[in-house]
């Protein structure tokens, strides 16, 4: 039901347009990016968890566990720590991505890229529920033990669990991805396929030098690439959905409808022009 001129809108009228505007933009399950189901990711993170939790997942971190590189080992510590490290980091991926988005909102006038970004940092501080409820020790406090409760002591090496190295640069980067094949006009098979190569090598990178510098067990890094990924699944599934175009149709109608009120407003308080 579309409300007449002058007539505020319902709820209920409010709901049809946006799901009437959401239904306008669906796409099909894969056209944004290729992700498995998230309950296949979810159940899959939990069954890792209980493992790694258990006596066998903690001599697997011990096992895997190795020499981690220190200060002393030059030029290898600079490379890993000053460099690689910092190239997926999450102040980096988190500006590139706000920048990204901010760019082809601009370029495309629609809130649909900023929305996009949002809703991904807003899914990574998931992350940080996980790691003070689970509170497992990090490698340089020394065995992989939970619920230790050692913030006071040891502040962030008290929550490795997952790792969140991991999980933004599947789940940051990924949504990256995602505003470029979806918000990027003229996007090329070509583009796409070195877009999702780098970022499995950005992935790829960013947990390995997390491993050789000593900062997460494996189990840490294995959690956060499923948990990211998990993360971006929903992302995605909230793009697929057509929601965020019809979260972008209802500001821009209640922006209109604002400065409108606010233009009535000011001309009704202004004094009225005294006649010749």
């Amino acid at each position: 039901m579309v409300p007449h001129a002058g007539q505020r809108p319902s709820i209920a009228d409010a709901l049809t347009v946006a799901a009437a505007t959401a239904a306008r933009h669906r796409v099909g399950r894969g056209d944004v990016l290729p992700v498995p189901r998230p309950q296949t990711l979810l159940t899959l993170f939990l069954a890792g968890t209980v493992l790694a939790i258990s006596p066998i997942g903690q001599q697997l971190d011990l096992m895997f566990h190795l020499r981690p590189v220190r200060a002393s080992d030059e030029p290898l510590y600079t490379v890993l720590a000053e460099v690689l490290d910092r190239v997926a980091s999450q102040l980096v991926a988190g500006v590139a991505l706000g920048v990204v988005a901010l760019w082809l909102a601009c370029r495309r006038r629609t809130l649909v890229p900023l929305l996009v970004a949002g809703l991904a940092e807003c899914l990574f501080l998931l992350t940080g529920v996980f790691k003070v409820v689970l509170a497992k020790n990090a490698t340089r406090v020394g065995e992989p033990l939970w619920w230790d409760m050692g913030f006071l002591e040891h502040g962030e090496y008290s929550m490795a669990f997952p790792s969140g190295h991991a999980t933004e640069s599947v789940l940051l980067v990924g949504a990256l991805v995602v505003l470029l094949r979806t918000q990027l006009p003229g996007w090329t098979p070509r583009a796409d396929r070195h877009a999702l190569a780098t970022w499995a090598a950005l992935v790829a990178q960013t947990s390995l030098v997390s491993w050789l510098l000593g900062r997460h067990w494996v189990s840490d890094l294995a959690a956060g690439i499923v948990f990211g990924a998990f993360c971006l699944a929903l992302l995605v599934r909230v793009v697929e959905s057509g929601y965020l175009h019809a979260a972008d149709e209802a500001v821009r109608r209640a922006a209109v409808t604002g400065l409108r009120r606010a233009r009535r407003a000011l001309l009704g308080a202004l004094p009225p022009t005294p006649g010749p």
